[in-house]
């Protein structure tokens, strides 16, 4: 088990908040790992009292060690909040729950945004008496076909359908 103590060189990676002690080969090799991977081990970086640092207590009832770790990547450092013992927690251990608080803020995708875009028509080519004229039988043809529905969001995204399919029909030719 790797068991930390004072440091004084990793500070980035473990902090000065570990409980007093000598840190042993595990915790050694847990630190330099961690140092070598842009780790942080988060139960030696956040201030608390002594009783919410050690997380496992010996049989004997005398000797507490902070053991158990969290570690994360210097990438989520600012979403680390805190690392603490919680001692109540019944697990039927010698070992006590070590929690970590975090706060994150998530993106929307890209996919969202592109599915808001909006398709926009050369509209100041109706302007153009046979393209006006043109358009305008397409549209009411379209629109005759619509008079036999009867229901409103049915009715809608065919309006809306037609309107599209009439403005895209004369992609090559025109430009609605």
């Amino acid at each position: 088990m790797p068991k930390l103590g004072d440091n004084e060189v990793y500070e980035d990676v473990m902090g000065s908040q570990a409980l007093a002690g000598e840190i042993n080969d595990n915790g050694e090799r847990l630190r330099n790992w961690c140092n070598t991977n842009r780790l942080r081990i988060g139960s030696s970086l956040f201030s608390h009292k002594d009783v919410h640092k050690g997380n496992w207590r010996s049989p004997d009832g005398c000797t507490v060690n902070q053991i158990d770790q969290i570690c994360y990547s210097h990438r989520w450092s600012s979403s680390v909040e805190d690392v603490r013992v919680y001692r109540g927690a019944d697990v039927a251990s010698d070992h006590h729950l070590v929690v970590a608080r975090l706060k994150m803020k998530l993106k929307a995708t890209n996919k969202a945004k592109a599915a808001d875009k909006q398709v926009t028509y050369n509209v100041h080519k109706l302007k153009e008496r046979n393209v006006h004229k043109e358009y305008n039988i397409e549209l009411q043809n379209g629109f005759e076909e619509l008079a036999q529905m009867v229901d409103v969001e049915d009715e809608w995204e065919n309006i809306r359908e037609t309107i599209n399919q009439t403005a895209g029909n004369k992609e090559g030719e025109m430009d609605y």
